[in-house]
């Protein structure tokens, strides 16, 4: 069965700072554990009490991946690593991202390789962007 990927605790609280408030469904409680509540609702809307111990929503990697697209101008682009040279790597356990950064044309910011999965590439994508970029 395929599940949604999250965002970290970490990035979760990360995308709250730089101003994301999409409507989610999961949110992070003070200790770091994801939660699931019947009814969406936004970053703005968390106030002390309304959830036990809530800091932050919990988007997918997808739609902070669309926000920082859509707000920031910044397109994450995660690749499997294939291999160099004449025997190439086809288990697609190795991967790389780019960001590109939209400026009247699109400039690479920056590159990384070897990380075991594609989620894995893309949450460190997220974290760099709102780190450095934002």
């Amino acid at each position: 069965m395929i599940q949604e990927a999250y965002v970290s605790f970490e990035t979760a609280k990360l995308l709250k700072d730089k101003g994301f408030d999409e409507s989610c469904r999961y949110y992070y409680v003070n200790n770091g554990n994801l939660m699931f509540t019947e009814e969406y609702f936004h970053n703005s809307e968390i106030k002390y009490g309304t959830y036990t111990g809530c800091i932050c929503t919990a988007p997918t990697l997808q739609m902070a991946m669309k926000w920082l697209r859509e707000v920031h101008k910044l397109h994450i682009i995660a690749e499997p690593f294939l291999g160099e040279g004449n025997e190439p790597n086809l288990s697609f356990n190795r991967w790389f991202w780019t960001i590109l950064k939209e400026e009247g044309e699109y400039k690479p910011i920056r590159k990384i390789d070897e990380f075991p999965t594609y989620e894995a590439a893309c949450e460190n994508a997220i974290k760099i962007s709102l780190e450095n970029l934002i």
